[in-house]
C-alpha cells in the first residue's frame, strides 16, 4: 500500500521553460532586451541620427519594427538634452586630445552639445592648435602670406591638407584670400595681366576673352582649374568693380582738374607772363644747350668695336643729377692717383667764350670714373700714354629702382655700354640669374665670360647681385616671347621652363612657333661682341623646354 501511494504522487522538480524567440518576445513586450540596449547604446555614443539603411539592418537583427527602433532614439536624444549641459570647451578640449587633427566641425551631435556654429568651432581648434602645435611660436598672417605667393586659390583637398599642416581652419583661410586677392587686383588695375600672380593671372585671361559668364561656364572653369565655384565668381565680379571704380576715380580726377584751371584763369597768364620773363634772360645758353642735344642725339647710336653701343651720358647726367646734388664736382680724395693729379672741369660750368666745338669734344670724352661714397661721379677722360694698364674701374647701373655698382676686376675691358630698354617682361622673382625686371630700365650687357667673372653689388646693401641679360642687342622692338627666350640662354634649363610656363600667355602661346635656324642666325646677328654668341646646342635646349611647356598649356586651352 505504501508503495503504490508513492508511486501515485507526482514529481515535484521543475520543469524546463522552452527560451523565448526575440521575435515572439518583441510582440508581446515593448522594452528592448538588456543585451539590445547595450548594442543601441553603442550606436547611439558613435550617432545619434541613423540612416533609413541603418535602422532597417538593426530591425532585421533585433526581429522588431523599425518604428520601434526610430522611437527609442528620439527617446535618448531628448533625454541627452534634458540632462544638465556641458561646457563646449570641455566638449572640445576632449576631443582635440584624442584626435589634434579633428576637422569635421559640422558633425551633428557636436553642433547639439555645444550649441555652437560650425565656424566657431573651426576657429576654436585653430587658436587650439596655434598655441599647442607646431606654429604656436608664429602668428596667422605670415603663414597666409607664404600660402598666397604658391596658391591664389583653395580647393577643398588643398585646404584639408594645409588645415592637417598650419593648424588654420578653413573658416580664417577663406575670408583671408578673398581680401587677400580684392588687395592684388586693386594693385595692378593699371599694369600688365603679367604682373599678376600666376592663378590669377589665368583667370584674367579667362575673364578677357568675354564680358559676360553664365552659371555653366563658371563651373567649367572652376572644374578645369580645381577651384570653388564662389571663389570663380567672386574674382569675376571684383575684377568688375575695381575696374569700374578705377575708371570713376580717373573721371573725378580729371573734373576736378579741369575745374581748378577754370577757377584761376588770370592767375595763369600771369605765370605764364613771368615764366616768358624768366626765360628770355638765358635764352643764349639755351640755344647753345639745344645745339649740343642735337649732336649728342645723332651720335647716340655710335658703335665702338671693342665696347659695343655708346652710352647716352646725356640722360646719365640728367638722371643721376637727382641722387647726387653736384654731379659734376669731382672731389679729390674720391678720385684714382692718376686722375686727381689734374685739374677737373666741366662743360656746363666753363666761361661764355668756350667754343660749340670745343664743347662737343669735351662732352665726348666724359666717362663715369665711380662712386666712392657718393651714387656717381662724372669727370672728364684723361688720356694717358705710355703709361701702365689702367686701374678697375666701377660703373653704376640702375636697375628696379636700385643703384647697381658693377666691380670690374684685373683685366678690365674699360667701360660698359648702357643701353635703355624697354620690355613687357613679367616680374620674376628668385631665379637663379635674375632680378626684378619690369618695364623700362638701363641695363649693362656683358658677355657670359664676363658676367661669371665680375661682380656686381648693392652700394648700400652689398649684396651680390647679378646683371639680367647676356648680349647687347636692342630689344626695344622684341615681344615678350622673344625676350623671355633670350633670357633662357643664361638660365638653367629648369629655370628657363619655370619662367616659360608661368608667363606666357594664352595667345602669344598660339603664335610662338618652334624657333628655326633663321630666328638663331637673326639673334646672332644683333650682337656687337664675338663672345656674346649663342650656341647652337644652348639654343636647341632652350626650344626644346618651351616646346614643352607651349604643348602642355595648348591641350590644357
Amino acid at each position: 500500500m505504501i508503495a503504490s501511494k508513492n508511486a501515485q504522487k507526482p514529481s515535484k522538480s521543475p520543469q524546463e521553460v522552452p527560451p523565448v524567440t526575440d521575435e515572439e518576445y518583441y510582440k508581446t513586450n515593448v522594452k528592448f532586451k538588456t543585451e539590445h540596449v547595450k548594442i543601441l547604446e553603442e550606436v547611439f555614443s558613435v550617432n545619434r541620427y541613423l540612416s533609413a539603411e541603418r535602422v532597417n539592418q538593426l530591425a532585421k537583427d533585433f526581429y522588431c519594427e523599425p518604428t520601434k527602433l526610430r522611437n527609442w532614439f528620439s527617446h535618448r536624444r531628448q533625454a541627452v538634452k534634458a540632462d544638465p549641459q556641458t561646457p563646449p570647451d570641455e566638449i572640445l578640449t576632449k576631443i582635440y586630445e584624442s584626435d589634434n587633427s579633428f576637422m569635421e566641425y559640422g558633425n551633428k551631435e557636436l553642433l547639439e552639445k555645444t550649441k555652437w556654429s560650425e565656424e566657431k568651432i573651426g576657429n576654436w581648434f585653430t587658436q587650439r592648435r596655434l598655441q599647442n602645435g607646431p606654429l604656436k611660436e608664429t602668428v596667422i598672417e605670415p603663414v597666409l602670406e607664404s600660402l598666397f605667393l604658391k596658391q591664389q586659390f583653395l580647393g577643398k583637398q588643398e585646404e584639408n591638407e594645409l588645415e592637417k599642416t598650419t593648424g588654420i581652419s578653413w573658416f580664417i583661410m577663406h575670408p583671408w584670400f578673398k581680401k587677400k586677392r580684392q588687395e592684388v587686383i586693386r594693385q595692378h588695375l593699371g599694369g600688365s595681366i603679367a604682373n599678376l600672380p600666376t592663378e590669377m593671372m589665368m583667370l584674367k585671361a579667362h575673364y578677357r576673352q568675354s564680358d559676360t559668364f553664365d552659371l555653366a561656364l563658371r563651373r567649367k572653369i572652376a572644374a578645369e582649374m580645381d577651384f570653388h565655384d564662389e571663389d570663380v565668381t567672386d574674382f569675376f565680379s571684383e575684377l568688375t568693380t575695381a575696374y569700374q571704380e578705377f575708371m570713376e576715380e580717373q573721371e573725378n580726377e580729371e573734373d576736378v582738374e579741369e575745374m581748378a584751371d577754370a577757377q584761376d584763369p588770370e592767375q595763369e597768364e600771369m605765370q605764364d607772363s613771368q615764366d616768358h620773363v624768366e626765360s628770355d634772360i638765358p635764352y643764349s645758353r639755351n640755344e647753345v644747350a639745344d645745339n649740343q642735344q642735337g649732336q649728342d642725339e645723332a651720335e647716340e647710336m655710335e658703335y665702338d668695336e671693342e665696347n659695343g653701343a655708346l652710352p647716352d651720358w646725356e640722360y646719365l647726367n640728367a638722371h643721376y643729377s637727382q641722387n647726387a646734388p653736384n654731379v659734376l664736382e669731382l672731389e679729390v680724395q674720391n678720385v684714382p692717383e692718376f686722375v686727381a693729379e689734374e685739374t677737373v672741369s666741366s662743360p656746363s660750368t666753363s666761361n661764355d667764350s668756350v667754343t660749340e666745338e670745343g664743347s662737343q669734344e669735351a662732352d665726348q670724352d666724359v666717362e663715369i670714373l665711380g662712386i666712392l661714397p657718393q651714387p656717381i661721379v662724372v669727370a672728364p677722360r684723361i688720356k694717358v700714354e705710355d703709361q701702365g694698364p689702367a686701374p678697375p674701374e666701377r660703373i653704376v647701373y640702375e636697375l628696379q629702382d636700385r643703384l647697381l655698382e658693377f666691380q670690374n676686376e684685373e683685366h678690365a675691358p674699360g667701360p660698359i655700354p648702357l643701353r635703355r630698354v624697354k620690355t613687357t617682361m613679367a616680374e620674376i622673382i628668385k631665379i637663379d640669374m635674375c632680378g626684378l625686371l619690369r618695364g623700362t630700365h638701363d641695363t649693362g650687357f656683358v658677355c657670359k665670360e664676363q658676367l661669371q667673372e665680375y661682380k656686381v653689388y648693392d652700394p648700400v646693401t652689398r649684396e651680390p647681385l647679378v646683371l639680367p641679360f647676356n648680349g647687347s642687342a636692342d630689344l626695344s622692338s622684341w615681344s615678350r616671347c622673344q625676350v623671355q627666350e633670350f633670357l633662357g640662354q643664361i638660365l638653367l634649363s629648369n629655370t628657363a621652363q619655370s619662367v616659360v610656363s608661368k608667363y606666357l600667355e594664352k595667345f602669344e602661346l598660339l603664335t610662338f612657333e618652334a624657333k628655326t635656324v633663321q630666328f638663331f642666325e637673326e639673334l646672332n646677328s644683333l650682337f656687337s661682341h664675338r663672345n656674346q654668341g649663342i650656341k647652337w646646342s644652348e639654343y636647341e635646349k632652350i626650344s626644346r623646354e618651351v616646346g614643352k611647356v607651349r604643348r602642355v598649356q595648348l591641350k590644357r586651352n
